[in-house]
């Protein structure tokens, strides 16, 4: 995961260019979802502004960084995941499972869901629909005092949430909770609640179990790593800056993966130099 920096001033913007009409018919929607206290829509409207996310994101998934297929022909691969569940919040299913979180209620479960921040454009997240159906569905485990109606801001925060939101400035920057040894999603921090943050998100999703993920990730260090090596070696031509530069880019497809291997390079050359051949090894016996 990797922050995509967006207020919701540009947020809202962006969705009023996209779908102009689009603001005020989610607002009365709104209203008569919080007037009954409960989400019951049987037809909804928020995958008109599905191109709006797909941009922000640059056409990746928010939680495993896949990159999908652009808005004109990508609809069908894409969802607008609800970062807080609109309906019940389903419990985890095996909560023996992550023994380093501290789950606020049997399992985490609960409640009626987030109802009233059915169409509130910075519950939304794009996610590709393993992780939205398959990998998170309506789980939203939290270590506070779950909201269980209309909060503030403040409220919300203090549930003290495990997943992480990569389009929200004010939740922590997913790069401090979890970065990369090699292919492999590891926590950022060694203890405390960013730890198991960490620990939690990357077992849910299956960062390291799906195999496809980890091969792409793997293709990504070979595509730099030659590079990274060039430089290392004291090359400073401008074609290698550009393309180290390009490295950084938050558009790559798991873009964290490849700037904690570069980071690597700088930390310890010799171990980015057989994570990037095991990588080839990898990619090449595919």
């Amino acid at each position: 995961m990797i922050r995509y920096p967006v207020t919701r001033a540009a947020l809202t913007a962006a969705v009023d260019r996209h779908a102009p009409t689009w603001s005020r018919r989610a607002k009365r929607r709104q209203t008569r979802i919080t007037k009954a206290g409960a989400y019951r829509e049987k037809k909804s409207i928020w995958s008109e502004i599905k191109p709006v996310l797909t941009d922000f994101q640059k056409n990746k998934c928010g939680y495993c960084e896949r990159k999908l297929e652009a808005p004109e022909y990508g609809a069908i691969e894409w969802d607008i995941e609800h970062f807080r569940p609109k309906s019940a919040v389903a419990p985890l299913p095996d909560p023996l499972q992550y023994p380093h979180i501290a789950l606020n209620g049997p399992g985490g479960g609960g409640g009626s869901g987030y109802y009233w921040l059915a169409y509130d454009v910075e519950n939304y997240l794009g996610a590709c629909k393993i992780c939205n159906t398959i990998m998170k569905g309506t789980l939203f485990p939290v270590a506070g005092t779950r909201c269980v109606a209309p909060g503030t801001p403040a409220q919300l925060a203090g549930e003290r949430a495990y997943l992480c939101h990569p389009l929200s400035p004010s939740d922590a920057d997913p790069q401090d909770l979890i970065t990369f040894d090699g292919v492999l999603a590891i926590p950022a921090q060694a203890s405390g609640f960013d730890r198991a943050r960490a620990d939690l998100i990357i077992s849910l999703f299956r960062l390291n179990d799906r195999e496809e993920l980890v091969n792409e990730r793997a293709r990504q260090i070979v595509l730099f790593g030659g590079y990274f090596e060039k430089r290392h070696r004291g090359d400073r031509s401008l074609r290698i800056a550009e393309i180290l530069n390009f490295a950084d880019n938050p558009g790559i497809p798991h873009a964290s993966c490849v700037r904690a291997h570069a980071r690597m390079w700088a930390d310890d050359p010799g171990r980015a130099r057989e994570i990037w051949a095991l990588c080839e090894k990898m990619t090449f016996s595919l």
